[in-house]
């Protein structure tokens, strides 16, 4: 995790990337038991990671943005969470009054 930046850099020379540009974030494993880096980057340094894909160690990763969206089980609004809501109680299957368990079709 903490030389992520500088084996980013040696491993990729043909990129041209600046030290001090790419800060890294967090490391997480998928179901699939794929190992996936975050690592925050200025404008310029994202544009030509999403251009190609990089180096690092024995491998050779593809780049993409990532995006986490937190959603709140009890109104179905995006950026907060249950523990700090302040809606109604809201089903995200039809936006009913009622939650996801009390949900019936018709």
């Amino acid at each position: 995790m903490a030389n992520i930046e500088d084996a980013i850099i040696r491993q990729n020379p043909n990129l041209n990337l600046a030290k001090g540009n790419i800060t890294a974030k967090f490391i997480y494993d998928t179901k699939r038991k794929n190992r996936n880096a975050v690592v925050e980057v200025g404008a310029e340094t994202r544009k030509t990671l999403l251009r190609s894909k990089i180096k690092l160690e024995w491998h050779v990763c593809r780049t993409d943005d990532y995006e986490a969206a937190t959603r709140c089980f009890k109104c179905s609004k995006f950026n907060h969470r249950t523990t700090e809501c302040g809606g109604e109680i809201t089903c995200p299957l039809c936006a009913g009054p009622h939650t996801i368990k009390e949900f019936k079709t018709t």
